[in-house]
Formats: C-alpha cells, sequence, structure tokens
C-alpha cells in the first residue's frame, strides 16, 4: 500500500519558494536543498543500487554544484 503524499501545482518558478513552509510542514525535501536557483537536479535510483544525478541549468549563467554524496 502506498502511504506518501504528493504535491503538485501550476504556478511561477518565482513563487515557487512559497511552497517551502507547506513542504517543510510535511516533511518533505529535495535531495539537493543547497542548488542555486535555475538549476533542476534530479536523482534516479535503480533497484540494484545504482543511482545518477541529472542536471539542468535552466538559467543563462553557468553554475557549479558540488558532487551529490551516494546514497545508500
Amino acid at each position: 500500500m502506498f502511504s506518501g503524499r504528493q504535491v503538485a501545482c501550476d504556478c511561477q518558478s518565482s513563487r515557487l519558494a512559497d511552497l517551502d513552509p507547506f513542504l517543510a510542514d510535511l516533511g518533505v525535501g529535495g535531495d539537493f536543498p543547497d542548488a542555486a536557483a535555475g538549476l533542476e537536479l534530479v536523482r534516479r535510483s535503480h533497484p540494484d543500487g545504482r543511482t545518477y544525478v541529472f542536471a539542468i541549468n535552466h538559467g543563462n549563467d553557468p553554475v557549479e554544484f558540488p558532487r551529490p554524496a551516494a546514497t545508500s
């Protein structure tokens, strides 16, 4: 049985930060809380333990981010 929560919205990216208090109350957080603005980071995991991180820079300027820590 699924016991998770899903949150979705159709809002402007500049307003997404308004959801932070709501998401914090739900205990929802991302794998990369310190990601630069405009940088989308997604971790995909396989049942065998392999993980991949995809990075998409939606901004116009280059950004750097530290190598993500391995997950257990």
